[in-house]
């Protein structure tokens, strides 16, 4: 749990109290002010009542109805979020898990916390899954249209194997982005991007090929990340004529990959652009994934500078 984690004795014991609640009970604005104060969240009652009645009049809600918590958690956070230049949305969050300590949004917010120490990123990471696994359907996250909570979900996944991958424990990360791959095919986060550039590092050829044969192949529209991915994977197997030929596709669908890799420029860690795949962002992205798994396979790089000599020398 969270509650056991690093953090403050002030906050663990906040969260531990938050995780003891009970689950999306109806509350009256009474009841709410109650427990924000109880909470220890904000100082007083007046101060609660305010921030109570804002939420509910933003939102155009009765006062004298009573609302599932949930809910309310999700109004007070998006009415948080809705200030682009909000220094204390972890503040907010908490708030919001006071309400409910199942406000999976909330969670995703307090992820984000630059002073907390890994295990307690990924501890955090673990607790947004479970309830976000409250709010949607997992079975149904292989469509191509997905809901905001889907794709927050999906987020998480990846950060808690990114989490997993930093902590030393690759072997559940690898598993997690494999469980990831299997929930949503479309691969809506680049999970498959990721394992191309992890797999090399654990010289684990068999799940390479894995990801090799199953990796969507678009004639109209392909993607240099799983070509650079399958060149590595024939150099590794020894097979240098595939590797040539797969090479020589990768390369034509964007040179720009080939010279990061080879010149080892330093990865951009923002993601997949969204410009042309042939493009020089593009390439950077592709660095960023596989760079690191072509790098650390030995001779790799030095062969494909090779083969790029021969190529220019022509």
């Amino acid at each position: 749990m969270i509650g056991e984690s690093s953090g403050s004795d002030n906050e663990r014991a906040m969260i531990v109290r938050l995780v003891e609640d009970p689950l999306d009970t109806m509350l009256t604005v009474s009841e709410l002010v109650d427990r924000l104060v109880t909470c220890g969240v904000l100082p007083n009652r007046d101060v609660a009542t305010e921030h109570v009645l804002h939420v509910l009049r933003r939102y155009k809600l009765e006062e004298s109805e009573r609302y599932p918590s949930l809910t309310l958690a999700n109004l007070s956070i998006l009415d948080a979020m809705d200030y682009s230049d909000n220094e204390d949305i972890a503040d907010d969050a908490r708030i919001a898990l006071a309400i409910s300590p199942e406000c999976a949004l909330a969670w995703f917010v307090l992820v984000e916390e630059p002073s907390i120490s890994p295990t307690e990123k990924r501890a955090r990471y673990e607790r947004t899954l479970r309830a976000y696994e409250r709010l949607i359907d997992v079975n149904s996250l292989h469509e191509d249209i997905l809901s905001c909570d889907d794709r927050q979900y999906l987020r998480a996944r990846t950060g808690l194997a990114l989490c997993q991958w930093d902590e030393g424990r690759k072997s559940e990360a690898v598993s997690t982005l494999w469980e990831t791959l299997r929930l949503n095919p479309p691969d809506y986060n680049g999970v498959r991007g990721i394992l191309a550039g992890w797999l090399p590092q654990l010289d684990d050829d068999a799940q390479l090929g894995r990801l090799v044969r199953e990796w969507p192949v678009s004639v109209e529209d392909p993607d240099p990340k799983r070509t650079y991915t399958e060149t590595l994977l024939y150099f590794r197997l020894g097979d240098y004529a595939a590797a040539r030929a797969a090479l020589a596709k990768a390369y034509q669908q964007n040179p720009h990959v080939l010279d990061a890799i080879v010149n080892n420029d330093e990865p951009d860690d923002d993601g997949p652009p969204a410009v042309a795949a042939s493009s020089v962002p593009y390439a950077e992205s592709v660095n960023s994934y596989i760079g690191a798994g072509w790098r650390q396979t030995a001779g790799a790089a030095a062969w494909a500078l090779r083969w790029l000599q021969e190529r220019s020398a022509r």
